[in-house]
């Protein structure tokens, strides 16, 4: 008994280790991937080059409605930015979060204290409308399956 229990000992740390060790070099891996440096971040999304040349853009992420965007797109010109719509990329998400905290700090020297919160209270006035509208467009339900009530 104590001569298997040494076998298993012997064959299964040295593995257990190795495997152990393999993940967390891919972990390491992953972590150097998915949290570029700000070098490779001003590859993808170089701010200060959009700076002078006036073409800010703001990065949003997730599904978008085109009516919708459009509209949020001219509040956001009025702010002297655009909003460019993004795939959902771990590593470039990181990169699209740091330029627009760039963006809202360059932007808020440019409009004043602020005007993030208005943009913001603008768009969210923009969607009560939107949905709003749709709401009326969209039957919510049967009018033949309602029963009335006397």
């Amino acid at each position: 008994m104590k001569l298997v229990l040494a076998a298993l000992i012997i064959v299964f740390v040295p593995l257990g280790g190795y495997v152990a060790y393999d993940a967390y070099r891919d972990a390491l891996e992953m972590d150097r991937i998915f949290s570029p440096t700000d070098e490779e971040c001003r590859k993808w999304f170089d701010l200060e080059a959009d700076i002078r040349s006036g073409n800010l853009q703001y990065m949003i992420f997730g599904l978008i409605s085109i009516e919708g965007y459009e509209r949020e797109n001219q509040i956001a010109k009025r702010y002297g930015f655009s909003l460019r719509p993004m795939a959902c990329d771990m590593a470039s998400d990181d990169c699209a979060h740091r330029y627009n905290r760039g963006l809202i700090e360059h932007l808020t020297a440019r409009n004043g204290p602020g005007w993030f919160e208005r943009y913001e209270a603008s768009v969210d006035s923009l969607w009560e409308v939107i949905n709003k509208e749709h709401e009326r467009e969209i039957p919510m339900g049967d009018s033949m399956l309602v029963e009335e009530v006397e």
